[in-house]
């Protein structure tokens, strides 16, 4: 693992002091690297590194150009900016993009070891999500929604328009518009919503001249310290043509619709039935004739009850296509429905699937309940191949590596575990790995704290029932174990309190009693009566020596 830091730190009392905190973090005085100047920062460019902390107000340039310097030259690199109390420079710092600003006054060891493992962090996030906006298929932009300079395209937008990065960068959001269509555009980008937005389609030019027409999503955002819009241009050239042929074609079109086996019905922005097909007659239970010109809320009563009233209405306002299903009491009917809004209305497909639901309400249930025991289960649940890789895993499971490592899903990797631990862990394994299922305790000792778990080891097969992996799931029966320990130790005082009232308690009674039968009750004064009740107080005291022993065993066993 790289663990290279790069200080840019002027102040030798200030670079001694962080140098030590990062010592004592672990951080050897050979992977420290200071510089001083921006040409020290040119010069290790290209290094490899851990995390950057530099002080941007103590250079030979403008803290702006110094931060800028620094991120150019290490693109992927966390980095922490130390400030005095400057408010204005830790605001700016975080505003251009660093993982963290820390007041060199305040810094200790702790702190500072701290604020590196959250800045690396950030940056590793960060990184995907800038994998998200570079790989993502569809093309995206950001604009300045100022200057409309493009401050950052993906690759599927290069792609799309034809141009390098540079290129694109190097122009404007206007560029790639026809001319006639910038007073248009210039009036959306000073009004776009805060929030997600659909600008609907709008004509773009490719690199060549090309005019074609893409669906623009916009959302107004902050990148680099300014104001901009994300934009989302999808290419719907082809959609169009498509749907200029479609309407040429709609009276052909309706036929086919009438040959449709599934359910088809189309509803204006009136809510009113303006075709329907034969499937649709049959399921809504009305001819065409009762249906056209009609509000579909009138047929199904309680309307705003059902799932259907509001998707409906979803669709429609948000323009986008729904997909759903829903039980009708009305028609008895378990149906699955696929509403796409239109200009002037909804299209909806209503395919009727009660007997495939009734079929499948076993399984699903099945299922569902599988899913809810996986997923809010506390024990452990895991899967692994022959190569000793984990297929999949529930989060108990990654909760115990981070437990045991101190390293994440994405961080953990075979060499974090003891070759005896890997070894073992192999020979629990191998039964199941040749198709035997079967379950072990196994007895964990961490820090001198024992506990044990039940594992089930299952085979699972391919579609050609070969064993390609092992399922687990592990439970802690530590308690229970505990549990029957003590049960255990108190059936065995409980058998040592038996045998003394059944052994020694009868005993003495049965003294007790015999001497009683011996005492002359005609003749108190018979002076065999003094040695009976002699006998008998010796008895009765070896008696109560017995109780207390009996009580004394009881509490132990109350506790």
């Amino acid at each position: 693992m790289n663990t290279k830091i790069l200080l840019l730190e002027n102040d030798e009392g200030t670079f001694a002091r962080l140098a030590n905190y990062l010592e004592t973090a672990g951080y050897p005085p050979d992977n420290i690297i200071r510089v001083t100047n921006m040409t020290d920062i040119h010069r290790y460019g290209r290094e490899p590194l851990y995390l950057i902390l530099a002080d941007i107000n103590n250079c030979s340039v403008s803290k702006e150009e110094c931060l800028k310097t620094i991120q150019d030259a290490f693109p992927y690199t966390p980095i922490i900016v130390l400030t005095a109390y400057d408010d204005a420079t830790a605001a700016y710092a975080i505003k251009q993009g660093v993982q963290d600003c820390l007041v060199k006054e305040e810094i200790d060891a702790r702190s500072l070891r701290k604020a590196m493992t959250f800045a690396v962090e950030r940056q590793r996030v960060a990184a995907n999500y800038s994998r998200l906006f570079s790989e993502n298929p569809v093309p995206i932009y950001i604009y300045d929604t100022e200057t409309f300079r493009f401050l950052a395209v993906n690759n599927a937008a290069l792609s799309q328009y034809m141009y390098t990065r540079d290129e694109m960068l190097s122009k404007t959001a206007l560029d790639i518009r026809p001319e006639e269509d910038w007073e248009r555009f210039k009036f959306l980008s000073g009004n776009l919503p805060d929030a997600y937005f659909d600008a609907g389609t709008w004509r773009h030019i490719r690199k060549n001249g090309e005019i074609f027409h893409v669906h623009i999503y916009a959302h107004a955002t902050t990148f680099e310290g300014k104001n901009a819009s994300m934009v989302m241009a999808i290419d719907v050239e082809n959609k169009i043509r498509a749907e200029a042929e479609a309407s040429r074609k709609a009276r052909q079109m309706q036929k086919v619709w009438e040959s449709i086996t599934d359910g088809l019905y189309v509803l204006n922005s009136n809510w009113e039935f303006t075709f329907v097909n034969k499937e649709s007659e049959r399921i809504l239970r009305h001819p065409k004739e009762e249906l056209l010109g009609k509000k579909a809320w009138d047929f199904f009563p309680n309307a705003k009850s059902l799932k259907l009233y509001h998707e409906y209405h979803r669709a429609v306002a948000e323009k986008v296509s729904v997909h759903f299903e829903e039980y009708v009491p009305t028609y008895d009917l378990w149906a699955s429905i696929n509403a796409y809004p239109t200009s002037e209305g909804l299209v909806v497909y209503l395919l009727d699937v009660t007997a495939q639901k009734k079929a499948g309400e076993k399984l699903q249930n099945e299922q569902e309940k599988l899913r809810a025991i996986i997923n809010n289960t506390q024990d452990i649940i895991w899967s692994i191949d022959k190569n000793m890789q984990i297929i999949d895993a529930n989060k108990p499971f990654w909760d115990y590596i981070y437990a045991m490592t101190g390293k994440t899903q994405q961080e953990v990797t075979e060499s974090d575990f003891s070759k005896d631990l890997m070894k073992s862990w192999e020979g629990y394994l191998q039964p199941a790995f040749e198709g035997k299922a079967y379950r072990s305790t196994i007895k964990n000792e961490t820090h001198g704290h024992i506990t044990y778990s039940e594992i089930n080891f299952s085979p699972i097969y391919d579609k050609d029932k070969n064993i390609v992996g092992v399922s687990c799931f592990s439970r802690d029966i530590t308690e229970e174990r505990q549990h029957q320990e003590m049960v255990e130790h108190q059936n065995r005082q409980l058998k040592e309190i038996a045998w003394l009232q059944s052994h020694k308690v009868r005993n003495h009674v049965t003294t007790i009693q015999g001497l009683a039968q011996l005492f002359n009750y005609d003749d108190p004064n018979d002076p065999t009566n003094k040695q009976i009740l002699d006998g008998i107080q010796a008895t009765t005291a070896e008696l109560d020596h017995v109780i207390k022993e009996i009580n004394s065993k009881a509490q132990k066993l109350g506790e």
